[in-house]
């Protein structure tokens, strides 16, 4: 066995393991808002509904937490759906109700809405009451991040502002 010749070492990758999502508030203050609404035959003949109907709720802002330079503006699209309505959602089972990407400076969220909500939402756009949005969610990796949660609100209170030290 003295002229056992031994294996020559292979190097081995450490695999990296993904970092966990860190949970951050985006605080955004709106600055406008748009909706838009089309209704028109569907095209297709084999379409279950003959009708095609798209409604989407615009709302831009200014993103005031976490502070990041490289966020010069946000856009978020609230878009209502029929099958989140609280009668037809029982089965579910989401990960998310949203995501953000952040491209060209600007921060830009998709989210889906019940479509019963959007009657009070546009109420309180149109009086001007809701000023500031706050989603909950993912910390933005690789210019993505999912939501967990969002909320419109009328004001913010002191209390319920991310501390100074919560910065990402």
């Amino acid at each position: 066995m003295a002229d056992a010749k031994p294996k020559p070492r292979t190097k081995t990758k450490k695999r990296r393991r993904a970092p966990k999502d860190e949970y951050v508030r985006y605080l955004v203050a709106i600055e406008d808002w748009d909706w838009s609404y089309s209704f028109g035959l569907a095209g297709t003949k084999d379409s279950l509904d003959p009708y095609m109907e798209h409604r989407q709720l615009g709302i831009t802002g200014k993103l005031l937490h976490p502070t990041n330079p490289s966020i010069a503006a946000v856009e978020l699209w609230l878009l209502p759906r029929g099958d989140l309505d609280e009668d037809q959602r029982e089965n579910d089972t989401p990960t998310s109700v949203g995501r953000l990407s952040l491209h060209d400076r600007r921060l830009t969220g998709l989210l889906p809405i019940p479509k019963d909500s959007l009657t009070p939402l546009l109420q309180m756009l149109i009086a001007d009451r809701f000023r500031f949005v706050d989603l909950g969610g993912a910390r933005l990796r690789h210019r993505q991040a999912l939501v967990t949660s969002f909320s419109l609100a009328t004001h913010i209170d002191a209390d319920d502002m991310p501390a100074a030290g919560d910065e990402p």
